[in-house]
């Protein structure tokens, strides 16, 4: 008959806790240390009291702001653009719209000036041409746009076109050859020195090659001129005595 083996205690693991605990506390390991001079220090009964009205009035001795010169400070009546004067009853007048119209019928004008006229044109007619009005009736003020409507259509058409044209194709001078030309030079500068670096020749993303200002200008230009017009057809397509101006065929 065997007889099994008596089974031992099971000790806790060995932890710094338990040594901590049962560590003597020594002379170096106290964080107050008594000083063997008594010394007396008084204690400042005043109370800091909250500055007075006067107090806060009172301007500092030195400015830390720098003075600015009058000339550097923006002339706002000068640059101040005179309001266009309205007439009392704009939906009974048949010029109130001819500005605008003329400006967009006419083949020099510039993108800018396009810009504005289809924005100006659009606020217009949305401002006083009613959505309940009769498509029959005959408006006054839709009368610049029953005069210009073929060379209107022409023109909505050729500005929509511009979206599709490639701001690359913009007409240049010496000095935007100039400025393409450092442009060139400094990308192949830029590729020099990443040949050097230990990366691999072929990226997997192609970067984008820098353009002029100009060229930058031109294509953001395109694009307003594009969504001037479509600002301008969306508020005529939903007002009944304007659309019913225009051809169908043209226009959609």
């Amino acid at each position: 008959m065997s007889l099994s083996p008596t089974p031992s205690l099971l000790t806790p693991p060995h932890t710094a806790h338990r040594e901590k605990e049962n560590r003597v506390a020594t002379l170096g390991r106290f964080h107050v240390y008594w000083s063997s001079q008594d010394q007396v220090r008084t204690i400042n009964n005043s109370i800091p009291t909250t500055p007075t009205k006067r107090e806060l009035r009172r301007l500092p001795s030195k400015s830390i702001l720098k003075k600015c010169p009058q000339s550097a400070l923006p002339l706002f009546d000068t640059f101040q653009r005179e309001t266009t004067p309205e007439p009392s009853q704009p939906a009974s007048d048949s010029n109130y719209l001819s500005s605008p119209v003329n400006t967009i019928i006419d083949p020099s004008a510039s993108i800018e000036h396009l810009i504005r006229a289809y924005s100006v044109l659009t606020a217009r007619v949305k401002a006083h041409v009613t959505l309940t009005a009769d498509r029959d009736a005959p408006w006054p003020i839709l009368a610049p746009l029953r005069q210009n409507r073929v060379m209107l259509e022409k023109s909505i058409i050729r500005d929509l076109a511009r979206c599709l044209v490639d701001p690359q194709s913009m007409p240049q001078t010496a000095e935007d050859v100039e400025e393409e030309e450092s442009l060139r030079q400094e990308n192949r500068e830029e590729r020099d020195i990443q040949s050097l670096l230990p990366s691999p020749k072929r990226s997997p993303t192609k970067k984008r090659r820098g353009t002029t200002a100009k060229k930058a200008k031109y294509g953001r230009d395109l694009c307003t001129v594009c969504h001037s017009v479509m600002k301008l057809l969306t508020t005529l397509f939903t007002l009944p005595a304007a659309y019913n101006v225009f051809n169908v065929c043209p226009v959609s």
